[in-house]
């Protein structure tokens, strides 16, 4: 650009800022465009917009928590990072906070390539698909997923509501991520409110793109031990120009993917499926874990290597012997040996001085003896230590299984439903289900008011307003397994009143 508007003065040029609704921040990036980069750091440290952490985990997990707080109030917020394993891993990091507070189902598809999605997950195309209608750097909701088809597939929630369905390739690492956090050249065009910004370098263009992305306030993080540090390792990034290190976009899907909107037939097997997952995992929070037999064989055979490897430690030997350890179990044993020959020399001895002398140095042998046991329990005592400590470990953890199998066995017998429940369950969750109104046009969920019977809006109540995996979803499931875990007493049956016998009486 800088060399088209060289060549051509008379291009019209963009001079005003008007993404930034507080003043001194548009001045502050102008500072930051124009070089002038330890101004516009230092307008950040006093605004109170620098973060430091101790390493690089603490300050992603500061970066995260507080991207997931704006969300959580309604904010429009992005999480960006120059390089892609620190995007990856605070996409991770994410995910996994939101699963824990019951925001995002645990019920996960993999992908090809190995990159796991639920249902509400935010997604991100890191190449243009054409036949889907989508950019690169578009992003979509997880609708649904499906891994009941040849191939596995995603339901995915375009902005305006459009629902396209992507299946093998299109969905694998190199044309679709995670979007809870990003590339900073991927957010370039974007607008947010506020913006969150991992400071792992990229100079500063790259610098500026990050931090002219929010409408309100950005945020940086910098693993450092203080605030004076952080300014000086940013002024440092953001003095340097890196711009031969630019990412471009680039690549296009080698094979048609099926496009458009989705079939209902596509829509209600997969949430049959879906809720029946879900159902599964909030049982699981009720029912104790069962024990698998393997567990316990491991567990013993465990306690039994160490049993072994404390008689090991006595001779000297074994993987925790060392060279001191086995000179003094080697010195032991010639003690030991001498202890016997002196007592012998003693029974053979004659009476007198030869048998007083021969006494006298089976004294001698004894306490060699006693000075070379001394030693070597000196010399296995850390190691005595070590294999006492991981014995009651391996003790501990065969109780707790005990325990959990013994939990298992009385929920069992105390609820003999909920087996077969989980059962039934885990059949429904994982059958290819057909769908179950086949009343219902092939149109897209969505596109039509009502299908038939019910309405379209009452299926988006049952099915959506209580999405698998949501905190109420669970709640209410969890309600249910209780109220079916419980047992009903079985119905009392009065006997029948007896009979009289005697003449019968005719009036």
């Amino acid at each position: 650009m800088e060399a088209v508007s060289a060549r051509h003065p008379g291009l019209h040029t963009l001079s005003e800022n008007r993404r930034q609704s507080d003043e001194s921040e548009r001045v502050a990036l102008a500072e930051l465009r124009h070089g002038e980069v330890s101004a516009a750091v230092e307008f950040y440290a006093t605004a109170g917009r620098i973060r430091t952490g101790a390493d690089r985990h603490s300050a992603m997990e500061a970066a995260v928590d507080a991207y997931l707080g704006d969300l959580a109030v309604g904010r429009d917020a992005v999480l960006l990072a120059w390089r892609r394993d620190h995007v990856a891993e605070m996409n991770a990091l994410a995910r996994q906070k939101l699963q824990d507070t019951g925001a995002l189902s645990r019920v996960e598809m993999t992908a090809p390539g190995g990159a796991r999605y639920a249902l509400d997950d935010r997604v991100v195309f890191t190449v243009p698909n054409h036949d889907a209608g989508v950019v690169t750097s578009q992003t979509a909701t997880v609708f649904l997923t499906d891994d009941q088809g040849g191939e596995p597939a995603l339901i995915l929630e375009l902005e305006g509501g459009r629902r396209v369905r992507l299946e093998g390739e299109a969905i694998d690492a190199a044309h679709l991520a995670h979007a809870y956090a990003m590339t900073a050249h991927r957010s370039q065009g974007a607008t947010v409110d506020t913006a969150h910004v991992l400071a792992d370098g990229g100079g500063r263009e790259l610098g500026y793109v990050a931090m002219s992305r929010a409408r309100e306030e950005t945020h940086v993080y910098v693993v450092a031990d203080d605030l004076d540090q952080a300014k000086e390792d940013l002024v440092r990034d953001w003095s340097s120009s890196r711009r031969v290190r630019w990412a471009i976009d680039t690549g296009w899907p080698d094979q048609a993917i099926e496009q458009g909107e989705v079939a209902l037939s596509h829509i209600y097997p997969g949430l049959r499926r879906a809720a029946a997952r879900a159902e599964v995992e909030a049982l699981a929070a009720v029912v104790p874990s069962a024990v698998a037999p393997e567990d316990f064989e491991q567990a013993e055979a465990r306690i039994k290597e160490l049993g072994w490897a404390q008689e090991a430690l006595a001779k000297g030997e074994g993987r925790w012997a060392d060279p001191e350890l086995e000179q003094a179990a080697e010195e032991a044993r010639q003690a030991q040996q001498g202890v016997y020959v002196a007592n012998q020399r003693v029974q053979r001895a004659h009476p007198g001085l030869g048998r007083a002398w021969a006494r006298h140095q089976a004294e001698l042998a004894d306490q060699r003896l006693s000075e070379a046991t001394e030693v070597l329990g000196a010399a296995a005592k850390p190691h005595r230590a070590a294999i006492e400590a991981e014995l009651a470990a391996a003790e501990a953890a065969m109780g707790q299984l005990q325990e959990q199998g013994a939990a298992r066995v009385a929920f069992d017998r105390a609820h003999p439903g909920v087996a077969r429940r989980l059962s039934s369950l885990d059949y429904d969750a994982g059958r290819s289900i057909r769908a179950v109104r086949r009343e219902a046009p092939e149109t897209a969920l969505g596109a039509v008011e009502t299908v038939g019977s019910p309405s379209m809006a009452e299926v988006k109540a049952e099915f959506f307003e209580l999405r698998p995996g949501s905190a109420r979803y669970l709640e209410e499931v969890r309600e249910a397994a209780v109220r079916q875990a419980t047992p009903r007493p079985d119905p009392v049956l009065e006997p029948p009143a007896p009979r009289i016998a005697g003449p019968r009486l005719e009036l």
